[in-house]
């Protein structure tokens, strides 16, 4: 396993970004088409962060709720931004030559990690962290056969990832630095592992679980969100999701995610579970899907992607939560 240091330079570009500062009320009818469901609506006060030629998806915040870092996709590969919470210009952080996607910030607020692009397989992404005041970049992983959501430890001795294991997708975990990955979740045929999240104190873990369809094996279509302990007994809690992306409160109690809602893959809603209730509730509801969210650190409100139109583009919201 390599462990090395290169040192790019900050660009210091910065984009003008239109910022909502007043209240919006949530799009969506408040339905979800069907007289029965299993949740409640709870739907909080949201606005627009950016509005952007492109795609602006993935925000994280620092860690003291100061910052969102989010992936922009025009002008070349996906870039990782800058931007304040409160809105403002947004700053490129990552080199537009290489591209830089699935942020997540260290929990010490000094550096974010990112993988090096998706691509079809996954079969030759690794792992980076880029110091966010130098602009210096880390090489983490090595060797796994393509690496990438990656997720700080709270120590920030480890990072957990989703990585290639055969044909699928397994999770692990690394010691940092020069560490050897090890499996923590397996996957059977036609499995996946994917988005793993951590709650603060680095006990729960959060992740997508996927199954193909194979008659042959009579193995049926599942896409769920999975939130467990991490090793051990303890509440778990799963429930049918695409891509669900999930996030934990910062007190472990509750995990936000995209789900389904209304019977299709393109109308993706912001959903929290609570432990403590073991009720679920729709925190967003829009039409043309919302994506990627993020917990803030404070516990009060939760960044996500969303397009407000059929043919828009994805743009950063923050939802103020209901307490």
């Amino acid at each position: 396993m390599l462990y090395r240091k290169r040192k790019t330079a900050i660009i210091l570009a910065t984009v003008t970004v239109l910022f909502w500062g007043c209240g919006k009320e949530p799009t969506g009818d408040g339905g979800n088409g069907d007289d029965e469901h299993d949740y409640e609506d709870d739907f909080g006060v949201t606005w627009q962060l950016t509005d952007l030629p492109g795609h602006e998806t993935a925000p994280t915040w620092s860690p003291d709720g100061s910052t969102i870092a989010f992936v922009w996709d025009v002008g070349g590969p996906e870039t990782i931004y800058l931007i304040p919470a409160t809105g403002g210009i947004a700053t490129k952080l990552t080199d537009t030559n290489t591209r830089a996607t699935d942020p997540c910030w260290a929990p010490d607020g000094s550096s974010i990690l990112f993988d090096d692009g998706d691509n079809k397989h996954h079969s030759s992404q690794n792992i980076y962290s880029i110091d966010v005041n130098t602009g210096e970049t880390t090489f983490i992983t090595d060797g796994v056969g393509g690496a990438f959501d990656p997720y700080w430890f709270p120590d920030m001795t480890k990072i957990i990832f989703a990585g290639r294991c055969d044909f699928n997708y397994a999770l692990y975990t690394m010691e940092i630095p020069d560490g050897v990955p090890e499996r923590i979740r397996t996957p059977n045929i036609k499995q996946r592992y994917l988005q793993p999240a951590l709650s603060a104190d680095g006990t729960k873990l959060a992740y997508y679980f996927e199954q193909d369809y194979d008659e042959l094996i009579g193995q049926d279509w599942v896409n769920i969100l999975v939130a467990e302990t991490l090793s051990g007994p303890g509440d778990s809690y799963s429930d049918k999701a695409c891509y669900p992306y999930p996030t934990w409160s910062p007190d472990g109690s509750e995990v936000a995610y995209i789900s389904d809602s209304k019977g299709y893959i393109y109308s993706r809603d912001l959903f929290v579970y609570s432990f403590e209730t073991g009720k679920k509730r729709r925190i967003v509801d829009t039409p043309y899907g919302a994506t990627t969210p993020s917990w803030s650190p404070d516990g009060s409100k939760i960044a996500y992607a969303n397009k407000i139109d059929e043919n828009g583009d994805y743009d950063i919201w923050i939802v103020e939560l209901n307490e």
